[in-house]
């Protein structure tokens, strides 16, 4: 999971939903509030002499739009922003490096995969009132 830098003209929260999907898990809450999470495929490491990056170590990753759906308790499903790597590839600092995730192919061809979530989270859900609807 990758932590980016929102454009400072959209005001749009793209990792808030009716049900939060748990997108900057790994991050501080008062961080997540400051950036887009999405995950990539991480691709390569390269290092730079000179760069203001932790020790001139960048990632090359193929990353999804923001955009997510959560698509049940324990899974999100995500989209690669071009499945052919044609755009979508960029150069990040290995500190926007948020947490592992696995993610499972849906739609290869398509770029659809399914974010399974860690189990560590995954008693929260079975008592979280607001997504089952009831009270505690």
């Amino acid at each position: 999971m990758l932590r980016w830098e929102r454009d400072p003209g959209d005001n749009r929260n793209y990792n808030r939903s009716r049900y939060d999907s748990g997108s900057h898990y790994g991050d501080p809450e008062d961080s997540a509030a400051s950036f887009n999470y999405a995950p990539g495929r991480i691709l390569g490491f390269v290092a730079q002499q000179g760069k203001a990056a932790t020790n001139g170590i960048f990632a090359i990753v193929q990353s999804c739009f923001y955009s997510h759906k959560r698509q049940s308790v324990f899974t999100v499903h995500w989209k690669l922003e071009d499945p052919r790597a044609m755009e979508g590839v960029h150069i990040v600092d290995v500190e926007a490096i948020v947490r592992p995730c696995l993610m499972l192919p849906v739609k290869p061809m398509e770029g659809l995969y399914q974010e399974i979530w860690t189990t560590e989270r995954w008693a929260h859900e079975f008592i979280d009132s607001e997504y089952w609807g009831t009270e505690t």
